[in-house]
C-alpha cells in the first residue's frame, strides 16, 4: 500500500509541474522517481513512463503531436491500471481524467463537472 502513496504523490507532483510549466523541474524529476522507484524494486513503472513521455510532450512543438502522446499515455496507464489491479486505486485525482482532458485540449475542470454530474444523476 504505501509504495502505491509514495508513487502516486510522485505522479501529482508531475502533473503540477506540467500544469505551471515549470518543465526543467520535471528533467530533475525523472531522476527522482528512478531512484524512488529502484527502492521498491519495480521495473517500467507506469509513473516512470508516464514522466518520460510528460518530457517528451513538453519538447512538441504542435497540439497534433501532444495529443497524439497524451492518447498513447492514457491507453498505456489504463492498461497498466488494469493489469495490476489497480484502476479504482487513483485517490482523488482521476489521471485519465486529466490525460482525456489534454487529448480534448480543454480544462480537466469541465471533465470533473461531466463526471459528477453523471454521477449524480445515477444516484
Amino acid at each position: 500500500f504505501s509504495y502505491h502513496v509514495k508513487t502516486f504523490a510522485l505522479l501529482v507532483a508531475c502533473v503540477i509541474h506540467y500544469e505551471l510549466e515549470n518543465y526543467i523541474y520535471l528533467e530533475k524529476f525523472v531522476k527522482i522517481c528512478e531512484i524512488q522507484i529502484k527502492k521498491i524494486n519495480l521495473k517500467d513503472h507506469y509513473i516512470l513512463v508516464f514522466i518520460k513521455e510528460l518530457l517528451k510532450i513538453c519538447d512538441c512543438n504542435s497540439l497534433k503531436d501532444k495529443i497524439s502522446k497524451f492518447e498513447y499515455l492514457k491507453k498505456y496507464i489504463s492498461e497498466y491500471l488494469k493489469k495490476e489491479g489497480l484502476e479504482d486505486y487513483i485517490f482523488e485525482f482521476d489521471l485519465l481524467l486529466w490525460l482525456e482532458s489534454k487529448i480534448k485540449n480543454k480544462s480537466m475542470l469541465e471533465f470533473v463537472r461531466v463526471k459528477a454530474n453523471k454521477a449524480y444523476s445515477n444516484n
